[in-house]
C-alpha cells in the first residue's frame, strides 16, 4: 500500500512537473512579443543599407513599425499584405542609434508612434537597442531646432525642417529621462547630426505581422 501509494506520488509529481513545463512555455511564448510593420521590400530594403547604413555591425534596415505588442490583432489583420509606401523626411543619428523619420503616403494604416521611422542603426539588446529609435526623435524634437509639420488629418509628420533653412544640424542633445517605455531609463547627453532629405526618397514596403513576414511577403500561414 505503502509503495504503491509512493509510486501513486511520483508519478503524479512528474505529470505535475510536465504540465507546468508546458504551462511555462506556453507563457512564455504568449507573452514574446510581436510586432505589426510596413515591412521594407528586398530591393528596398538592400538600398536602405547600402544608402544608410554605413557599412555598420549592427543595421536594421527592415521596417517601420505600426504597432507594438498589441493585445490583440484583429483591428490590423484585415491590411496584412497591403502594399504601402514610405517616404524619407530625414534622419538622426547619434553614438548609438541611427533613424529616420518618414511619411506614410497611402496611409490607410498608421503608425500608433508620434514619429514613424525606419530604424537604421541600433545596439542588439539593452536601452539603445529598437526602441532607442522613437526615443532619439522625442530628443530631437524636444531639444534641437528641428521642427516637425503635422499632416491635418492623418496626425502624422508631414515634412520636418530647420528654421535657418539648413538641411543638417549637428548639435549637443542633453540628457534625457524616458518614462513613456516601462521600466523607464536616464539616457546621457549626446551629439547627434540631423539631415533632411531635399530630394524625394521612397521605399515601398508590405503591411504584415513579424512572424508572417518571410523577408519579402505577408504570409499568414507561417504558424499554422
Amino acid at each position: 500500500m505503502t509503495g504503491g501509494m509512493k509510486r501513486t506520488f511520483g508519478e503524479f509529481g512528474q505529470r505535475s512537473i510536465a504540465i507546468l513545463l508546458v504551462l511555462g512555455l506556453i507563457g512564455f511564448c504568449e507573452s514574446s512579443p510581436l510586432w505589426i510593420a510596413s515591412f521594407l521590400h528586398p530591393k528596398d530594403r538592400e538600398q536602405c543599407i547600402r544608402t544608410l547604413s554605413e557599412n555598420s555591425s549592427l543595421v536594421v534596415c527592415d521596417h517601420s513599425t505600426i504597432v507594438f505588442n498589441p493585445a490583440s490583432i484583429s483591428p490590423w489583420e484585415p491590411y496584412f499584405g497591403e502594399d504601402e509606401t514610405l517616404q524619407l523626411l530625414g534622419c538622426v543619428e547619434d553614438t548609438k542609434a541611427k533613424a529616420c523619420m518618414v511619411r506614410v503616403v497611402k496611409a490607410n494604416v498608421l503608425s500608433t508612434n508620434t514619429y514613424p521611422h525606419i530604424t537604421i542603426i541600433a545596439q542588439p539588446s539593452g536601452p539603445y537597442s529598437a526602441l532607442y529609435s522613437n526615443i532619439l526623435w522625442t530628443r530631437m524634437v524636444a531639444d534641437s531646432p528641428m521642427k516637425v509639420v503635422m499632416d491635418p488629418v492623418t496626425k502624422k509628420p508631414l515634412h520636418i525642417y530647420l528654421p535657418d533653412g539648413n538641411t543638417t544640424w549637428e548639435g549637443h542633445l542633453p540628457a534625457f529621462y524616458d518614462n513613456e517605455f516601462p521600466p523607464g531609463h536616464l539616457y546621457a547627453a549626446t551629439n547627434a547630426t540631423l539631415w533632411i532629405f531635399k530630394e524625394v526618397v521612397q521605399f515601398s514596403c508590405t503591411v504584415c505581422l513579424d512572424t508572417f513576414w518571410n523577408g519579402a511577403s505577408c504570409n499568414q500561414k507561417l504558424d499554422n
